[in-house]
């Protein structure tokens, strides 16, 4: 089977539940709603006052049931290190909680820049991914173009089941972006529709290293 579109070739077949089934899962059980919430342990110094304002949308009642859900670069993300959505259970609030996993924010410049991203561990194929969420940034009005450098040896597989990066260079950046794993993507090149784009690695088998070089494109 070949996709449409040949970018999002490795993206079919995977086994990460996407940023808009999770949404939609959060929008049942109302698990976005908000009253008196305390965001504590925040990585990045106004990601706070970010996060209530612009993450957790305000509702006159709390949700009864929380289903946890990171929005994996979306554009509801504030930045890699903030917190995704207040917990309510049976009616009682528990403080936003961080994500695990990790991320940095980076300002893209018209100099040629680069991510290395390094992510899991030595193991065998193990149940549960693990994610890190980066952003790219560009001045407004500007776009970015991502070139991969390279991606490690051994998960070239249909799907990426087994690790690789997901780059949300389309417009609408809740859809899944275009998931790369195979040594052979290496010179692939994509230029963002906005100023913003979001990268997430993910692995479940051993350790990986992906490289992408980044820059500001008019």
């Amino acid at each position: 089977m070949v996709a449409n579109d040949t970018r999002y070739q490795e993206s079919m077949g995977s086994q990460i539940i996407s940023f808009i089934d999770k949404s939609m899962i959060n929008d049942h059980y109302n698990c976005k709603g908000e009253q008196n919430a305390k965001v504590l342990d925040y990585k990045e110094a106004n990601a706070k006052e970010l996060a209530v304002q612009q993450i957790v949308p305000k509702r006159p009642q709390p949700s009864a049931r929380m289903v946890d859900s990171l929005t994996q670069g979306s554009a509801q993300n504030v930045s890699a290190q903030a917190v995704m959505a207040a917990l309510f259970v049976t009616n009682e609030l528990v403080n936003c909680v961080s994500p695990t996993g990790c991320g940095q924010t980076l300002k893209a410049k018209e100099s040629k820049q680069f991510l290395i991203d390094k992510l899991g561990f030595p193991s065998g194929v193990r149940d549960e991914f693990t994610f890190c969420n980066h952003w790219i940034e560009a001045p407004e009005g500007k776009k970015i173009e991502i070139k991969i450098n390279s991606i490690s040896h051994g998960y070239a597989h249909d799907g990426c089941i087994l690790g690789g990066v997901e780059i949300k260079t389309s417009e609408d950046q809740t859809r899944t972006g275009f998931r790369f794993c195979s040594p052979n993507d290496r010179n692939t090149v994509l230029v963002s529709a906005s100023n913003r784009v979001p990268i997430i690695t993910f692995n479940r088998s051993g350790q990986q290293q992906i490289i992408l070089e980044y820059k500001v494109v008019s």
